[in-house]
């Protein structure tokens, strides 16, 4: 099984309008549910028991469009939201149920099982005050001392925030149980400078359930980064080795300034502002592309 934490899209990509990058999605979610299903065979002899599943993060739904991508894979049957789905051991008896919080779903009730582990894969903002100090907090900020709904959870994992957890942090519910939250991280920076996030691993195959937090390496920032100078706004100047380039740059994007559109983003822009040549206009439009 695969299970992924949310936000499998974006804010922009909500709806893709790249034709061969909504393809080549397709094809990845195909892929993947073919090594799945593959692996599946091979450890049981049974690819039904495989499963590829994903929350819905914040940016896989709502915005400007009500069907968005997230939605229109999961018709496709590329992959599954389900409530939760249940881990067996090898003798067949129920190890762990893995339950499925989406955005906006922090406060449903669970379908808590009985002498087995449970554990909720959510994309909330969970909060445990005077401990996750390190998150920034917001309107959305859920207090997991205040949820009774979680009573009964043993370990909590959300993808809603893209920096990852030093540790797993333990807090009591009461009862005598105590629940862990932690934050894997994203694998697909935005703007986080991170080097390294987690994937959460959970086996049996020796016989006990194993449950392990794993480094996760990415590419280093200054592969993935232009240098944090190097920022186009209306009241900074361009920031480059190459002065040239610079003064090139600076003209373009004073020609856009002049013509900017109260709609519409940035690309659309730029391709409406009338260049001195399409060499220009593709040198805008590629700056606005490297720095996001």
């Amino acid at each position: 099984a695969v299970l992924g934490l949310g936000d499998m899209y974006g804010v922009k990509e909500q709806l893709v309008r790249d034709r061969i990058f909504l393809s080549d999605t397709m094809k990845f979610w195909r892929k993947l549910n073919l090594i799945i299903r593959r692996n599946a065979k091979n450890l049981s002899g049974d690819p039904s028991k495989s499963v590829l599943a994903n929350v819905k993060g914040n940016h896989d739904m709502g915005g400007r469009a009500a069907f968005t991508e997230f939605d229109f894979m999961l018709d496709q049957g590329l992959f599954v939201n389900p409530s939760h789905i249940n881990f067996f051991r090898e003798d067949g008896d129920l190890e762990a149920r893995i339950h499925f919080a989406n955005w906006g779903e922090e406060g449903r009730e669970f379908d808590f099982a009985e002498d087995a582990s449970n554990i909720v894969l959510g994309h909330g903002e969970y909060v445990i005050p005077g401990v996750t100090n390190w998150l920034p907090s917001s309107d959305a900020a859920k207090d997991i001392t205040r949820m009774p709904n979680l009573v009964g959870a043993d370990y909590l994992f959300s993808g809603h925030i893209h920096t990852p957890s030093e540790q797993i942090d333990m807090v009591n519910q009461g009862n005598g149980r105590s629940i862990g939250l932690f934050y894997p991280g994203s694998p697909a920076r935005v703007a986080e400078r991170v080097e390294v996030i987690f994937y959460i691993d959970l086996n049996n195959t020796g016989g006990d359930t194993d449950l392990q937090m794993l480094d996760m390496e990415l590419p280093s920032v200054e592969e993935t980064f232009f240098p944090k100078e190097e920022f186009v706004t209306e009241d900074t100047e361009l920031v480059s080795e190459d002065d040239e380039r610079r003064g090139k740059l600076s003209d373009i994007m004073g020609q856009l300034m002049q013509h900017r559109f109260s709609q519409g983003d940035l690309s659309d822009q730029i391709r409406a502002v009338p260049y001195s040549s399409q060499e220009a206009q593709d040198l805008a439009l590629e700056y606005v592309r490297k720095a996001g």
